[in-house]
């Protein structure tokens, strides 16, 4: 890998946060350092005898002011020089010119340095005046080695030139404009390392007054929502149901149908039941109904009736009268005088029968059957209900089936 590429992977980690700035700064340059003799091995520079005598390890009053050191190229390569108190490789200590030296432990002795054309020696210069020296730098700055740039012409613009270079030189590759400019060792800014140091100011540090913000906007709007339930959910509904009261609704309000009072059970047969209107003038032309039972009903006042005949599978006939009179009171006492006509007339009363129903039989009728007659009152209705047939056992067994259906459809009073 060239040197290039690993600078160009320095800045990479630089920009992905990494290594920080001063580590990236150290260790460009070495890179710097160890690449420019390995680039030009054959090229070394003669420099001015006032730098060299404190830099090399030996003085060489003889030779003269552009007399190249043996081995070294053209006055336009490139020499590392090693800085005063340095111990030379060869195990020779450098002889000091009186001069300027910085102290040890002085951070700028590793810094870079610009020596002037005036301090090169005359006609030096050439079409390559700003070829480079890297010196080695010791002491106790913070970076380990930095570069000594050093022009090799005689011209004042060489100078100028050699400036604009150190400026560049300092520079960072991956600065300019698109980055964010370098912070000093001594702002806590300088602490700050990895991707976070890239993002922006307002992404790190959210402003507490948006939190504030949200917060109170979340509070308002609970507590309008709170003001709401409580004047309409609440007090405001209280408040509509006085001012509109709520319509009763017309299916559950409006009283059911009034029960039928002269319904007729289910009976085991197939019949359909006969309404009669006027029950009183229309009886007395039926004949089934003897004197005594005629002027029953008719001091019960009786209105209206219904009749419904029919004949079981058995060959029992049934025949069911419901008569509507005037109250209850006349119900009962017609059910009574009922009672008693069929008494009078042979029939022998049956005990053991339901609530308020008064039961009569006979074994053997004018038409040969078995007959059982019951009357009983629902409600002011007046209701006789009467089976034929063959045989005694059958009659009481189909009585007792429609009396339980008669009952069930409309209960006696209690």
């Amino acid at each position: 890998m060239s040197w290039q590429d690993e600078q160009r992977k320095l800045s990479e980690e630089l920009s992905r946060g990494e290594i920080s700035a001063e580590e990236y700064r150290a260790r460009r340059d070495q890179l710097l350092a160890a690449a420019n003799p390995a680039a030009n091995p054959a090229m070394n520079s003669a420099v001015n005898p006032s730098l060299t005598s404190g830099l090399n390890s030996q003085p060489n009053p003889a030779a003269g002011p552009m007399a190249p050191q043996p081995g070294q190229g053209p006055v336009d390569a490139t020499q590392t020089l090693r800085p005063v108190g340095y111990p030379d490789p060869g195990g020779q200590q450098s002889a000091q010119q009186p001069g300027p030296a910085a102290p040890g432990g002085d951070p700028a002795a590793d810094r870079t340095q610009a020596i002037s054309p005036q301090q090169m020696v005359a006609g030096g210069g050439s079409a390559d005046a700003e070829r480079t020296q890297a010196v080695a730098m010791p002491g106790g700055g913070s970076d380990p080695e930095r570069t000594q740039t050093v022009a090799m012409g005689g011209r004042r613009a060489g100078g100028a030139k050699q400036q604009a270079q150190q400026d560049s030189d300092d520079e960072p590759l991956w600065g300019g404009a698109e980055f964010p400019p370098l912070v000093s060792s001594g702002s806590s800014d300088w602490l700050k390392q990895g991707p976070e140091v890239f993002a922006p100011a307002n992404e790190q540090k959210p402003k507490k007054g948006k939190i504030i913000m949200v917060v109170a906007a979340v509070v308002v709007l609970a507590a309008i929502a709170f003001g709401a339930y409580w004047l309409w959910g609440r007090g405001g509904g209280a408040k509509n149901n006085n001012d509109h009261p709520a319509q009763p609704n017309p299916s559950s309000s409006s009283a059911p149908a009034p029960a039928d009072p002269l319904a007729i059970g289910t009976l085991p047969c197939d019949a359909s039941p006969t309404d009669i209107p006027d029950a009183k003038t229309t009886f007395p032309k039926t004949k089934a109904f003897l004197p005594a039972e005629l002027k029953a009903y008719d001091d019960a006042g009786i209105t209206k009736a219904r009749v419904e005949q029919c004949q079981l599978g058995d060959g029992s006939k049934v025949i069911i009268v419901a008569a509507e009179v005037d109250n209850a009171n006349k119900a009962e006492i017609a059910a009574s005088q009922l009672q008693g006509v069929q008494l009078q007339n042979k029939n022998v009363a049956v005990p053991g029968t339901p609530a308020g129903v008064k039961e009569a039989k006979i074994d053997k009728n004018g038409a040969g059957m078995a007959q059982i007659r019951a009357h009983y009152v629902h409600e002011d209705v007046v209701e006789r209900i009467e089976v034929q047939g063959k045989t005694p056992a059958a009659a009481a067994k189909d009585f007792k089936t429609v009396l339980d259906a008669e009952l069930k459809a409309s209960p006696a009073n209690g």
